[in-house]
């Protein structure tokens, strides 16, 4: 079944307007762990948001509500996964950093 996908302002192209509705990432950060997480934290929200949207718009069908039910839950399943790596990653970069020089090699 094709998918239709109407004009939104400012979204010109498919991919935008993919984008746009949060069922494509933007531009990623790459190297920054914390920001990228958090990027990624922003993209599940959205994400979840548009399929609540979804949802009230589509009351009507129960097949079409559950399946986008199951798609909010997945992105709720992710929110908390990425919010853990974050959680991690902070704990492992507040760790003090002990350096040991080998003496006899100079």
């Amino acid at each position: 079944m094709p998918i239709t996908i109407q004009t939104m302002a400012g979204a010109s192209s498919l991919k935008a307007q993919l984008v746009f509705l949060g069922l494509l990432p933007g531009i990623a950060v790459k190297s920054d762990p914390i920001a990228d997480l958090t990027e990624d934290l922003a993209a599940e929200q959205k994400a979840r948001a548009t399929y609540e949207k979804l949802i009230d718009l589509c009351q009507d069908n129960k097949e079409v509500t559950d399946v986008l039910k199951y798609l909010r839950q997945r992105e709720i399943v992710h929110f908390q996964r990425f919010g853990e790596a974050l959680n991690g990653v902070e704990e492992k970069l507040a760790q003090k950093k002990f350096y040991m020089n080998s003496m006899d090699k100079i």
